[in-house]
């Protein structure tokens, strides 16, 4: 070799062990991989409602329209729409002069047939104390057979006459009676606690008889919704109910199902007693209808994430696991999901920095 050549490697090893001399040995020599912070929950079964969600609508349970049932000029009308009423409160009254007059006559009428009556009734109990006098007469031989039947004929004509006169007192009675009826039909009256809720006539109209003058709802709400035809055959009166409006949460029980659905909408109507509150006629809500129970696997939505599938981060040996899962009913802030096991762990924390086999760090509260 030449000896220009060898000088060289000689210089060049001899600079290699000198640096390598120079190496700090305190320094690592491979660098620790970083484990990414999570927190995780473990997966359980748990029961828990099964539910179905549709909304719904605050209407009333019943619906009465008043009228007066006989005529008249409308001369009070007490209570407007939306005022609250209890059973017994006058509503509306029509004049009464009309009908007082009425009531006078049939009061008169009543008194001269009782008049007639009595002297009907005096006339026949004469003519049988004449009868009976000219009995004995005419068995004595005192008058002739002519006085005696002419006796019995007055006895019949009394007792003719009485009947007659003991009819029309009655039927002056009746007629007495029914224009009481009329004068007391002249007000109308709350059949029930409840609400105004239209009102169609006004002080001073004319209103004829069976004429609708104001409509009253009940105090008893009742929540209507419409379910699908998948649904209706779950669903069964007394199932326990929550309807949630205005950020309240009122419970009810379901009180009725249709079997046939609505020509538009395609649904079935069910009907849902509720609890009172003041959550007005009309108001639309959240109706959760209660089924049963369900045992099953729930998750927090959070943690679920998505791309072409769903799927979860679970923790294995300080290691991230992709988990592909199914996605069931949401239950709140929760799902239930298929293609987990009791006892793993589920990141619920960290996950949306995660791949399959990151190394991870879990994390207590």
């Amino acid at each position: 070799m030449n000896e220009k050549i060898r000088s060289v490697i000689v210089l060049c090893l001899s600079l290699t062990l000198g640096l390598a001399a120079c190496v700090d040995r305190s320094v690592p020599q491979a660098i620790e991989k970083v484990k990414i912070p999570v927190k995780t929950v473990e997966v359980k079964k748990t029961l828990s409602d099964d539910t179905v969600d549709y909304v719904g609508v605050i209407s009333t349970d019943q619906v009465v329209k008043q009228s007066f049932k006989v005529q008249g000029r409308l001369l009070g009308l007490n209570v407007n729409e939306g005022d609250i009423v209890n059973v017994g409160d006058e509503l509306a009254i029509l004049e009464p002069l009309d009908l007082d007059f009425a009531l006078d006559a049939a009061e008169a009428a009543v008194i001269s047939a009782r008049a007639q009556l009595t002297k009907a009734e005096d006339a026949l109990n004469f003519a049988k104390n004449t009868v009976e006098d000219t009995k004995i007469l005419y068995d004595q031989g005192a008058v002739s057979k002519q006085d005696y039947d002419m006796s019995v004929l007055n006895l019949d004509l009394s007792t003719s006459d009485y009947n007659s006169a003991l009819e029309q007192y009655r039927q002056a009675k009746v007629g007495r009676d029914q224009k009481k009826n009329m004068r007391s039909e002249s007000i109308l009256y709350a059949p029930f606690a409840g609400q105004i809720v239209n009102v169609m006539v006004e002080e001073g109209e004319m209103v004829s008889p069976g004429y609708p003058v104001l409509a009253i709802s009940n105090d008893q709400k009742i929540v209507y919704t419409g379910v699908s035809q998948r649904d209706v055959q779950r669903i069964q009166a007394g199932m326990f109910v929550e309807f949630c409006a205005d950020d309240l949460i009122i419970k009810g029980v379901v009180r009725s199902v249709k079997n046939i659905p609505d020509q538009d909408t395609r649904t079935y109507q069910v009907a849902i007693n509720i609890e009172k509150s003041d959550v007005p006629v009309g108001a639309v809500g959240d109706v959760k209808i209660v089924l049963g129970q369900k045992e099953g696997i729930r998750i927090p939505i959070q943690s679920v994430l998505s791309s072409s599938v769903d799927y979860v981060f679970l923790v294995e040996d300080g290691k991230a696991m992709k988990r592909i899962i199914e996605l069931g009913t949401v239950d709140g802030t929760d799902v239930f999901v298929e293609g987990l096991n009791p006892g793993e762990q589920l990141v619920i924390e960290g996950m949306k920095n995660l791949k399959n086999l990151t190394d991870v760090q879990v994390t207590l509260e």
